[in-house]
């Protein structure tokens, strides 16, 4: 068959069998070249697809921890939010709650960060979570409003 269409390349191009074979071997030594730098950079973006998941991960497992041990102190002291206290209030309701110190800023945290991880999997929404810093800053804003700061919204 490679004889035949060698014979038939040579008569309508009017080269030589060996030439018109090198030409084809020149042709597919360039197009495995390209499909090479292709797969190439396939893996790299595979091998950074990989990476960046995997920060994501141990950034999710890490936030996790932090929001269990936040979840657990609220817990042990009677203080996390039910959900009916929670979801039947509105943004500015809890708001005040937070100011007149009748919730805590990080028994919201805690409520909505444990919300989002319950349906991560049905929605896959979130590509970063920020737990650890939002139960910080939560935790700074109780210990201000605590001393007898004012609320800042």
């Amino acid at each position: 068959m490679l004889a035949s269409a060698l014979r038939m390349a040579e008569d309508a191009v009017g080269l030589p069998r060996d030439a018109v074979m090198m030409g084809s071997i020149a042709v597919a030594a360039g197009v495995a070249i390209a499909m090479g730098v292709r797969y190439q950079r396939m893996a790299h973006l595979d091998d950074t697809i990989r990476k960046v998941r995997e920060a994501r991960d141990v950034r999710l497992a890490a936030d996790t921890k932090a929001l269990e041990a936040a979840e657990k102190r609220l817990h042990d002291a009677g203080t996390y939010p039910s959900d009916k206290d929670v979801l039947a209030s509105s943004a500015v309701d809890l708001g005040a709650k937070v100011a007149s110190r009748e919730i805590s800023a990080v028994a919201l945290v805690a409520f909505f960060a444990r919300r989002c991880l319950s349906f991560r999997g049905q929605l896959n929404a979130f590509t970063e979570t920020r737990f650890r810093e939002a139960l910080a800053e939560a935790e700074a804003l109780d210990a201000h409003l605590d001393a007898g700061g004012e609320s800042p919204g």
